[in-house]
Formats: structure tokens, sequence, C-alpha cells
């Protein structure tokens, strides 16, 4: 991931907490603000460790900004959509206010097709928004 996409990305996350922060305030919720990073290698933090992983990098940002938000990080090294889709269920559990899909290039480099894997990245986000999270 170029560092200028790695960027974009935690900026739309970070919009898309704030968001998701004001939802919950509206409605009185006291909990902190729980978020779901889910993908592949780049998730998790490949060559630069859990605390250097964009997840951590969130919640560190998100809290310098007053934001009470807890980020699990959900990445699994060499990860494809299709095995994503078989844990998103498991790994973003319900009560997940922001659930971030990330899911990586590995599907075109172990012979997955694009077709496939936006099918996949689709039902994932189908799967996610009908348990409530944005």
């Amino acid at each position: 991931m170029r560092p200028r996409e790695l960027i974009t990305l935690l900026s739309g996350a970070v919009l898309l907490a704030f968001s998701a922060l004001v939802c919950g305030s509206i409605t009185g919720n006291a909990a902190p603000l729980r978020i779901v990073a889910i993908g592949a290698s780049n998730t998790h933090g490949w060559y630069v460790g859990n605390q250097g992983a964009y997840p951590a990098q969130l919640q560190a940002m998100l809290r310098a900004k007053g934001i009470d938000a807890q980020v699990t990080n959900a990445g699994v090294p060499f990860d494809t959509t299709a095995m994503m889709l078989r844990r998103v269920d498991k790994d973003v559990p319900n009560g997940t206010d922001v659930a971030i899909l990330q899911p990586g290039g590995n599907d075109l480099r172990f012979f997955g097709s694009r077709e496939q894997r936006a099918a996949n990245i689709a039902e994932m986000a189908r799967r996610l928004r009908a348990r409530g999270s944005r």
C-alpha cells in the first residue's frame, strides 16, 4: 500500500468513526466507539508490528482527539476476501459500531478473480450493514 493510499484510508476511517460517534452521542451512548478493522497483511501490520499497524494508529489518533474508541485489529496475513468472508461474522462481533474492510490484493496474487473479489466484499458489507455496523 502506498503512503498516500494509507493516508486516504485513515482519513476516511477517522471521518467514518467521527460520524458514528456523533450518531452514538445523539442516542446517549456512553460506551466507547467500537471499531473493527478486518483485512489481510496490510491491516495486520506485516513488518510494522501491532503498534505500528493502522488500527492501533487509528485508535491513538481518535483518542488524541478526545474520542473514546476501541479499535480491534482483525487482520490476518495472506488472507483473501474469501477467507475474510468466512470469518467476518466471528471477527466482527455484534455491537460493532464501525467495520473497516481492508482486503488488500491477495485474491489476485493467489489466482482469484476480480469479479469474485468484488462479490466477496459486497457480501461482507451487506452482512455488516444488516447487523448495524457502519
